[in-house]
């Protein structure tokens, strides 16, 4: 892993400050991806795509169950 830990740290910071701003962590990515880590890299951009899709409601109501 050949990462710059500045930059990594300062993204980081960057991520925690603003949760709901997603190009930190798509930079993050990047520099993982850079680094050799590219199933890290793929893991959030999935979670950033995952993140944007309409919460699932249940299949099945409660009144159905018992």
């Amino acid at each position: 892993m050949n990462i710059n830990h500045l930059e990594l740290r300062a993204l980081i910071e960057t991520i925690w400050e603003s949760p709901k701003d997603e190009t930190p962590r798509l930079m993050l990515a990047d520099l993982l991806e850079e680094g050799g880590e590219s199933l890290w890299a793929e893991y959030i951009r999935l979670r950033i795509e995952v993140a944007k899709l309409p919460p699932q409601r249940p299949s099945i109501r409660c009144s159905q169950i018992s």
